[in-house]
């Protein structure tokens, strides 16, 4: 492919993750399957250029005088990234076949006021651009981060390192750093998860053996502590209530040495289809999945009685794994932002009803923002009035035994300060 070619490739790839419902990730990857014709360098250079549109697109419309086209973002990307100068966008954007149109004499004035690679931020950039989120959603992350919030979206801007879970029904954590090392893969033990290794370096991991045998699954580490603090034990009855792909309920199955009972519950099929395939990849026999209405009344699941452990992995924003979905941040809306807090609070409510006493509900957000989280929980505890916090502190050093890294009653993992996806945990006890 011509630069050109690749500059075009990546502003109609960029409008399409935008304006659809995807990931960047899967979209980049149907992508190639269709052009096969596309090399390896063709696609680094795509993919590289249309991450650095995602992680710096406040920032660019900031460059570009508020002008946040995918066009003109993308030009803007390529030399202020370094790689390339004005004469080379010239040259490139030419109007041929497969490439852009010609520079207007308006955009090439714009771009020479950019340095190559002179990067994305300025000192006189406003906090919310240098921070790259939009005013609305800036204030929010204040309200978190506070002293650090520069530090902390930093950290979420940066690139996400790949972590493994090691399958103990297969093999040992030990084992499995050693045969990764064998073929050459630099691992490192998570700090916190106990099943957890860290790959040093970008690999393929779906095609080694010790993936295809079940042996080792992808999930962060923080993903991982979470399926650790529900505090499953092997004799427990135990409910995923939005299981997704089934990623905690496959790290559940190993913890309760796949004995007990675990209900993977989830309105999309097409998803728990996909836990159907990894559970049985992972040889693991004590999980039944269900379908279940988009109601969140969950009354088809009253005739299963109650369960010793609920799991609400909530719908939410994923603003705490932006370091993977860069993407996310550019869809999310004030108006999308209600409408999921205002699914967290009924699913809360009915997830509630699942609880057996004494039982314990666990709920979960990859998020960062307030809204989701503690207030959440405090609104459920006042009207509930049949729950009660049980501190974290406790539950931490009750299952993993080593002192507790956050403070307060709830746990909140992120980049900066744990090398984790950014996530909200609550573990809340049912009292008569």
């Amino acid at each position: 492919m011509t630069p050109g070619a690749r500059i075009q490739e990546t502003v109609e790839l960029i409008d399409e993750l935008i304006s659809g419902n995807h990931s960047a990730d899967r979209l980049f990857a149907r992508w190639f399957r269709k052009r096969r014709y596309a090399g390896s360098k063709d696609r680094v250079f795509i993919k590289n250029l249309m991450y650095e549109v995602l992680r710096n697109f406040h920032r660019l419309a900031w460059w570009t005088g508020g002008d946040s086209s995918i066009r003109s973002l993308t030009l803007a990307a390529s030399i202020l990234s370094g790689n390339a100068n004005i004469e080379d966008l010239v040259g490139w954007c030419d109007g041929q076949k497969y490439r852009p149109r010609p520079l207007t004499s308006s955009e090439i004035q714009n771009l020479r006021k950019l340095k190559s690679g002179g990067g994305y931020l300025s000192p006189i950039q406003p906090d919310a651009v240098r921070c790259n989120l939009p005013v609305w959603l800036y204030d929010e992350a204040v309200r978190v981060f506070k002293g650090n919030v520069e530090q902390e979206l930093t950290a979420l801007n940066t690139i996400a390192p790949l972590d493994l879970r090691v399958n103990e029904l297969k093999m040992t954590r030990g084992s499995a750093e050693n045969t990764l090392g064998a073929l050459g893969i630099e691992v490192l033990k998570t700090k916190y998860a106990p099943s957890g290794l860290r790959l040093m370096s970008p690999q393929s991991i779906e095609r080694l053996p010790l993936f295809k045998n079940g042996c080792i699954e992808v999930q962060d580490e923080g993903s991982q502590i979470i399926a650790h603090l529900c505090s499953a034990q092997k004799h427990m009855n135990v409910l995923d209530l939005c299981a997704g792909a089934g990623g905690k309920s496959l790290a559940l199955a190993a913890i309760m040495e796949n004995k007990g009972s675990i209900t993977l519950c989830d309105i999309d099929q097409n998803r728990l289809s996909r836990a159907s395939v990894r559970l049985r990849r992972a040889g693991v026999g004590n999980c039944t999945l269900k379908t279940i209405n988009s109601d969140q009344n969950f009354s088809e699941l009253s005739s299963m009685g109650v369960f010793d452990r609920v799991l609400l992995d909530a719908p939410c924003t994923g603003s705490g794994t932006w370091r993977r979905h860069p993407e996310a941040r550019l869809t999310l809306t004030q108006t999308r932002y209600s409408e999921l807090t205002l699914l967290q609070k009924n699913l809360l409510r009915n997830a509630s009803r699942l609880v057996a006493l004494n039982g314990q509900l666990i709920y979960a957000t990859c998020s960062f923002l307030v809204k989701e989280n503690e207030e959440q929980i405090e609104k459920f505890l006042m009207d509930s009035g049949r729950f009660k916090v049980i501190p974290f502190e406790d539950v931490w050093r009750s299952v993993l035994g080593s002192s507790f890294p956050c403070s307060g009653d709830y746990m909140r993992l992120s980049p900066y300060h744990h090398g984790s996806d950014g996530f909200f945990t609550a573990v809340l006890e049912r009292i008569k």
